[in-house]
């Protein structure tokens, strides 16, 4: 397909141009930052090189031209009507009569529009003498002819941002009217290419808009596609046919490929349009160097993106187009099924992304990327499985808190996709480092590929512990408690002997059969009471959570659940171990009992040890705990303390005293608020007791109204003598 190189005032001169209904609102005026910056160098750009008539092409600028001699341009709008307000401009500011020529041009996205490209090019005359006087967005807006309801129209507020940079930049710049509309010296060209006279499908619009019916935005999308693949295909960076092929898939095999996923109307553009979609925001993070990248955040951020957005943001080229084909051709295929990811059902979320319940998360992003690479590569089976459970594990146990942390995983794939096939090799050499993932998980599966290359005995247990639906591949607390990583640092190969070897089978098997007993699908499958407190009498296990501390609950939360727990390195997961290390697979609920019967704990806590409800009734469903700045112990219904709470050493001593008076002679007050007062109240024999905590003086209080205060220093002390006064 040949292109033709000519100019603005040229293509305007052979045809009218016509933005055409379906194409989206000009869009270089916008206010963000990047927007300015951009619009602000482009207009720059094409002042320099007027100035210095030296020769800007602005790439491809394709469509259709009409049997009427209309051009609809299907690419290009953008640069086209930034071009048209450049010539409106300097004709304006020469007075030169040719603006009227620019009529040529219209806008027919809204009525208002093209009113306003007319109405500019009325309004030349009487604008030229006062040029300069006010901005000239002003000067237009003050304009008799300019109606004040265009000031709602999106394209026409684009423009006057426009034009007034073009002012800006313009205004002392020796460059002339004359200079645009010469067709043979203007420097700033394109690349014209008239789809309709190839026959090309594009002219669907044509054809649809003739019967009064409007195309789809995946119609017009796909439309644009074929377009620019065409064009990169002219310029080489496509394969010759490469166009046609991918055009005749995407109506056929591809087509079938999402057919089964068809909406209750029997419709699948929107399906479509959620696969390319993801796939080209994947493939803008590849380019993503800044981790507050502005353009990718855009794309992130929008419910609708239209082609221009990908190609404003850089995120649409030959490469993006082959990795796409490749993609949908994969997906196409029967993969090779792994037991460590469901490739089908990353499928089904990436086209239903329809509420924000389905969107995608950065782990499903990464995931999806990853798929796709693989399908760039003609992998074995075991090729295959071997990436998939990398994979897996990798994005499962990497954190991601925000869009940097996606983007930098996707580019750590990037670096090695033409290594892919080696992977497993070159990972284990540790030839090919995996960027943008955790370190620590890197870390542990290249010792878990090792493992599992040792022999079938490693890679039956590595695999078995693996797949626990709770680890969900992140098993690093089992190696380190089996020595492992220690081994696994003295000698990368794991190559110890058989009798070294079998040692490590044994600890290893021992603490993964006594995980699997304690922890089931969704967090602990035993009793939630006596492992807390068994856990606590190996140490004080809470981990912090911004300015709490937490006991920790079932589920994934990547703060306060019992999986970062076993993630986090530490003294904390030690005391895993260390619980482990006694437990009797036998009988394990009693072992924990009897732990927690026999515990010799002397710290603060140990009231959490002796009393059940301390963590089971007092604390709220979170199991927050706060130590405030003045020391007191708050067991938090909610996450802050402008919530109701109990004192830790209040409930603690309500709990002792249940054991030995009657619960209708207590009372435990909570109150909203870290400095509002909690206690416990008796009533002996008809005198009231309240009993407070000093946290200074590390001492209770106990009013006995109106006999006094007194004051004890123990917890048991308060309990013995509130009991004896009971029993008087």
């Amino acid at each position: 397909m040949n292109s033709q190189v000519m100019t603005f005032w040229e293509l305007m001169t052979k045809q009218t141009i016509h933005i055409p209904i379906i194409q989206r609102d000009y869009a270089q005026g916008r206010s963000d930052k990047q927007a300015r910056t951009v619009r602000t160098q482009f207009i720059r750009d094409l002042a320099d090189h007027l100035e210095t008539n030296r020769p800007l092409v602005l790439d491809f600028i394709y469509g259709s031209v009409t049997p009427t001699k209309e051009f609809l341009p299907l690419d290009g709008q953008q640069r086209l009507t930034t071009l048209f307000l450049l010539h409106w401009y300097l004709g304006v500011k020469e007075g030169r009569p040719e603006v009227t020529t620019l009529s040529r041009f219209s806008y027919e996205t809204r009525a208002s529009s093209w009113e306003f490209c007319q109405a500019l090019v009325a309004m030349a005359p009487a604008l030229q003498p006062v040029l300069g006087q006010a901005p000239i967005s002003t000067l237009i807006c003050d304009s008799p002819q300019f109606y004040r309801s265009w000031e709602h129209d999106l394209t026409i507020q684009s423009m006057l941002v426009v034009l007034d940079t073009i002012d800006d930049v313009f205004r002392e710049r020796p460059v002339t009217f004359a200079q645009l509309i010469d067709n043979d010296a203007c420097p700033i060209r394109f690349h014209f290419i008239d789809l309709a006279v190839y026959g090309m499908e594009d002219t669907l619009y044509i054809k649809m808009n003739a019967r009064g019916k409007a195309l789809t935005p995946f119609e017009h999308f796909k439309a644009h596609i074929q377009g620019f693949a065409q064009a990169e295909e002219t310029k080489g960076q496509l394969d010759a046919g490469f166009t046609h092929q991918f055009m005749h898939r995407l109506d056929g095999v591809w087509t079938d490929l999402f057919w089964q996923h068809r909406n209750d109307y029997h419709e699948i553009d929107q399906q479509m349009m959620a696969f390319i979609r993801t796939l080209l925001i994947n493939h803008r993070a590849t380019k993503s160097m800044d981790r507050e990248d502005s353009a990718l955040q855009r794309l992130l951020a929008e419910d609708e993106l239209w082609f221009s957005d990908f190609m404003v943001e850089n995120a649409i080229d030959a490469e993006a187009l082959v990795f796409l084909a490749n993609s949908l051709n994969g997906f196409g295929q029967p993969v090779s099924p792994t037991d460590v990811l469901d490739v089908g059902q990353l499928f089904e979320r990436v086209i239903s992304q329809e509420t924000s319940e389905t969107r995608l998360t950065y782990q499903d992003r990464v995931q999806f990327y990853g798929i796709c690479l693989a399908f760039q590569h003609d992998l074995t089976p075991i090729q295959t499985t071997e990436w998939v459970r990398l994979l897996h594990n990798l994005s499962v146990n990497t954190i991601y808190n925000a869009m940097g942390d996606y983007s930098s995983s996707i580019r750590g794939m990037e670096q090695i996709k033409q290594s892919l096939p080696q992977v497993t090799d070159r990972f284990l050499t540790q030839d090919t480092p995996i960027r943008g993932f955790s370190t620590t998980q890197v870390q542990e599966e290249r010792l878990k590929m090792r493992l599992r290359h040792r022999d079938v005995s490693w890679k039956t247990l590595v695999e078995r512990a693996e797949h626990h639906p709770y680890f969900q591949g992140q098993i690093g607390f089992l190696l380190e408690f089996a020595g492992m990583e220690d081994a696994f640092v003295l000698d990368t190969t794991c190559g110890w002997d058989t009798t070294t070897n079998a040692t490590y089978l044994n600890r290893f098997t021992t603490y993964l059969e006594k995980s699997e007993a304690i922890f089931g699908e969704n967090g602990l499958r035993i009793n939630r009471s006596l492992f807390t407190r068994a856990l606590l009498t190996q140490g004080y296990y809470a981990l912090q959570s911004n300015r709490n501390d937490c006991f920790l609950i079932d589920g994934f939360d990547r703060d306060i659940s019992w999986k970062r727990l076993l993630r986090d390195k530490g003294d904390k997961r030690t005391y895993v171990k260390d619980l482990l290390d006694l437990l009797d697979l036998n009988q394990v609920e009693a072992s924990l009992q009897q732990l927690i019967t026999n515990h010799q704990v002397t710290d603060w806590y140990r009231h959490m040890i002796d009393y059940a409800g301390v963590l089971e009734t007092a604390i709220g469903k979170k199991r927050f705990f706060r130590k405030t700045w003045d020391g007191r112990r708050l067991l938090l219904k909610e996450k802050r303390t402008s919530s109701y709470s109990y004192e830790y050493e209040m409930y603690a001593l309500y709990e002792a005293l249940r054991q030995h008076i009657n619960p209708s002679h207590l009372t435990i007050i909570d109150s909203a608020g870290e400095a509002k007062e909690k206690n416990v109240t008796v009533d002996t024999n008809g005198q009231i007791c309240t009993v407070t905590y000093d946290h200074k003086a590390d001492h209770y209080h106990i009013d006995q109204y109106p006999n006094g205060t007194i004051l004890l220093k123990t917890h048991e002390d308060v309990v013995q003598y509130l009991t004896r006064r009971v029993e008087v």
